[in-house]
Order: C-alpha cells, then sequence, then structure tokens
C-alpha cells in the first residue's frame, strides 16, 4: 500500500502528466510530435533536452492544383505548469528586431511591406514581455520560467544547425514532396495562466491577469560552433486551454500568407 502511495506521489509532482497531455492534444491534431529528444548543448557541452518537438506540414499547390512542395511549421515546446505568482514586466515591442526576426525565420525580405507577409504573428502590434519576477518553488534556485527560455532557445539553436545540415529530425513522409521552407518558433505552453500577471509601469497601473497567449522578448548571446552569437527572439506563451486558438492563429497568419507570397513563385 505504501509504494502505491509514493508511486501516485511521484506522478502528482511530475510535470509528465501534463507533458503528455500536450503531446497527446497535437497528435489529436495530425502534428508529428517528437517527445523529450536530448542534444548537447554548444555552451556548457552538456546533454540536455527539450519537452517537444512538433511538426506539421502545409502543401503548396501550382495553378493546377499539383503539390509543388510543402512548408514546414516546427515547434519547440517547453511544457510548464507554474502554480507560483509571476509577473512580467510588459512593454512595446522591438518592431526593428522583429522584422529582422520574420525575415530570418521566414526567409522573405521586407515582412513588413509585403501585403501578406506584415500580417505574420511576430509583427502583431502588441506589448511584450521583457522581464519577470516571481516565486520559486522550494528548494529551487532559479524560476521555472527562466528555465523554460533557456531549454527551448537552445534547443532551437541546436535543432536548426541540425536542419542546415541536411539532417532530418522527422523521417520523411512515404509520399514525400521538396520541402519549400521550414518556419521554427520557440513556445513555452502553460497548463494555465492562473498564477501570471502582466505590468505596465507607470503610476497608475496595477498588475493584470495575462488571457490566453502573449510573447516575451529576449536578447539571447550564445556560443554556435566554437564562435558567440547574439540573436533576437520572440518566444510565444500559451495558455494551454487557448493553444487550439493559438495554432488556428499562426497557420492563417503564417502559413496560409508564406503559401501565398515566397513559395508561390
Amino acid at each position: 500500500m505504501k509504494t502505491k502511495e509514493n508511486l501516485k506521489e511521484i506522478i502528482e509532482k511530475s510535470g509528465n502528466s501534463f507533458h503528455f497531455q500536450v503531446m497527446k492534444f497535437l497528435r489529436e491534431k495530425e502534428w508529428k510530435v517528437l517527445v523529450s529528444p536530448y542534444y548537447l548543448d554548444c555552451y556548457s557541452e552538456k546533454p540536455r533536452e527539450v519537452d517537444i518537438i512538433a511538426e506539421k506540414s502545409f502543401k503548396m499547390l501550382n495553378r493546377y492544383k499539383e503539390v509543388k512542395g510543402i512548408v514546414n511549421l516546427r515547434l519547440i515546446i517547453e511544457c510548464k505548469y507554474i502554480d507560483k505568482n509571476l509577473v512580467f514586466w510588459t512593454d512595446v515591442k522591438d518592431h526593428v528586431n522583429a522584422i529582422k526576426l520574420v525575415e530570418h525565420v521566414a526567409g522573405i525580405k521586407a515582412p513588413d511591406r509585403n501585403t501578406y507577409y506584415s500580417k505574420h504573428h511576430y509583427l502583431s502590434d502588441c506589448s511584450v514581455g521583457k522581464l519577470f519576477s516571481g516565486e520559486k518553488p522550494d528548494g529551487s534556485e532559479r524560476e521555472p520560467f527562466f528555465t523554460a527560455i533557456t531549454q527551448c532557445i537552445n534547443s532551437l539553436i541546436f535543432f536548426r544547425s541540425i536542419q542546415r545540415q541536411g539532417k532530418a529530425i522527422f523521417e520523411k513522409e512515404k509520399e514525400h514532396y521538396p520541402i519549400l521552407h521550414t518556419l521554427q518558433y520557440p513556445l513555452i505552453v502553460c497548463k494555465n495562466f492562473n498564477s501570471m500577471f502582466q505590468f505596465a509601469p507607470s503610476e497608475d497601473n496595477e498588475p493584470e491577469k495575462i488571457e490566453r497567449f502573449f510573447q516575451f522578448e529576449v536578447n539571447y548571446a550564445f556560443k554556435d560552433n566554437e564562435c558567440f552569437s547574439k540573436e533576437y527572439f520572440i518566444i510565444d506563451v500559451v495558455d494551454f486551454t487557448h493553444f487550439e486558438e493559438f495554432l488556428d492563429d499562426i497557420e492563417e497568419k503564417d502559413i496560409e500568407n508564406a503559401l501565398r507570397t515566397k513559395y508561390m513563385g
């Protein structure tokens, strides 16, 4: 009986149940899912893992309704259950760097002046998280959100280098079409936003509950192939209860518009 209670306690304290809930949801929505892949952190040279890599393919048809190729949407996901109060300080988005980021991610010049790509979700006119602070779990030196940021960015950096080497992360489909492009996004999925608040500093403002999903900006310095680099990232943070809405949003704003622009030629 004691063993059964101990096992139940292990399961309840672990975040794996939520991890599997996200994984199951993505598979039901016909995403390919890789669970807890390990990689070598280029800076520390230690093995790390990210919770989920999910990928979905979208066919691009020519004027004759023939498949010309596919555009992949790949999400590098960290799953978090945050039950301690967490506050984000928000400010206006760095639109100059956001435009450069979309150029880099989508491989298209001047996206802000492109009728379709100006709708990319990274270019939305919204305030973003810049700083955060919260209560640490007992016995922990760092807040869970800090770990989530570093894990999803470090793994994104590693797996995109794998892609540049021409190595596949997922097995090829039996019916294989040319891959025109792969859009890769770091993402943090939270079980809920019950303990998450945003604060826009001013004399009159009070912290407000965060709803649905939001974006967090990161200027990140890292070691890549023995060289030090610095990049600007936007990380999407999503309440799991609004995950489907978020996925629909980026499919509409990013994928459908991608198929109408660069990949139409």
